[in-house]
């Protein structure tokens, strides 16, 4: 057994005093003697323990013959620590009352609506005059979403660990979910820059070049919004992170089917 050693300051006698400078080291050391005297004898004491494995599944009831019948059952085993099905089906919606999810939710819906914008309206520009472009040449500016895309997560893969790392070390050596947030900046410079780009070029008819920086600007904050929202429900709620990443799908799957609908009828207004 390990003993901390104790630390003793300076003693100070006088001539008037009787104080003996030792004798509390010596109450201390026949202390110890008494602690390492009991130690010893609960550990000559015989514990009962079990012998083998058998007598594990034996107490826990580990050693009954199951039916082949029982074995390819779906249902009937349900690990304890996780709740009834009835109420994880109803935490999906109940995460739903957190900032955490609302946030992560309109981040990943807010990047796949700009996106299904630019999905649906591509076609729709650049087959118009002043363009007028053949359909494999509008294909081919997809290829902006690829590099676009392509940019998106070599920053997030590399960023997304490095910088909150890196921030965590400034302050004392504690990271918390919120240090992930900084990286969001790209994306609030790159998003709205696509956006104009692609939007308001359009409707002023400039150059096809300003249209495929946009697009590429826009499917830059794909990987990088997406990454952001996942890893920071993850860190935030960990022991629930399963039923908070449906939670955030639900809330971007209502974005994304409104913005479709906005779309085609912003566009036919247009062209």
């Amino acid at each position: 057994m390990h003993f901390r050693p104790s630390l003793h300051g300076k003693t100070t006698s006088s001539s008037h005093s009787d104080h003996r400078p030792f004798e509390g080291t010596r109450g201390i050391l026949e202390g110890r003697k008494d602690v390492m005297n009991e130690a010893k004898d609960a550990a000559d004491r015989k514990i009962p323990r079990p012998n083998s494995d058998v007598d594990i599944r034996n107490a826990t009831g580990g050693n009954r013959d199951h039916s082949l019948a029982s074995k390819l059952k779906l249902w009937g085993f349900r690990d304890s620590r996780k709740p009834f099905q009835v109420r994880q089906l109803i935490l999906p919606f109940t995460l739903l009352r957190f900032p955490t999810i609302l946030f992560a939710g309109v981040l990943v819906g807010g990047v796949l609506s700009w996106y299904n914008v630019v999905g649906g309206s591509l076609a729709l520009i650049l087959g118009s005059a002043p363009y007028n472009f053949s359909p494999n040449v509008i294909g081919l500016f997809y290829l902006a979403s690829v590099i676009g895309v392509s940019i998106g997560c070599l920053i997030t893969g590399w960023a997304s660990d490095a910088l909150p790392l890196w921030v965590s070390r400034r302050r004392g050596g504690v990271m918390e979910p919120e240090h992930r947030l900084w990286l969001f900046v790209v994306a609030i410079v790159a998003h709205p820059v696509g956006c104009f780009f692609y939007g308001v070029g359009a409707s002023y008819r400039i150059h096809w070049i300003g249209i495929a920086f946009g697009v590429g600007a826009i499917s830059l904050t794909l990987p990088l919004g997406t990454s952001l929202a996942f890893t920071y429900v993850l860190d935030s709620f960990e022991e629930v992170s399963g039923e908070g990443f449906v939670s955030v799908i639900l809330i971007r799957n209502s974005m994304g089917k409104w913005s479709i609908n906005v779309d085609k009828a912003s566009v036919s207004r247009l062209y």
